[in-house]
């Protein structure tokens, strides 16, 4: 009779062993994913501020064109 209560106490443990080890395979997978994709977003980010300096630098340029430009035009009004 203890021997059987035993036994099936260690069959429970065991099932519930089982269960939390597959959850622990579970969420260790869905972390990997988790990981995976943040570190692609990080990668993402990075390289649209790469885009975005290279923007900001034409915007710069473009701007500095311009005020050469009105420059000019005034400074021909003011010969004319």
């Amino acid at each position: 009779e203890q021997i059987e209560h035993t036994e099936e106490l260690r069959r429970q443990l065991q099932r519930e062993k089982d269960i939390l080890v597959d959850d622990l395979d579970n969420e260790k997978a869905l972390n990997s994913k988790l990981t995976k994709s943040n570190q692609k977003l990080t990668n993402d980010i990075t390289d649209l501020n790469v885009e975005l300096e290279r923007y900001n630098t034409v915007i710069q340029n473009v701007d500095k064109t311009k005020r050469s430009f009105e420059k000019r035009i005034q400074d021909e009004k003011k010969i004319q």
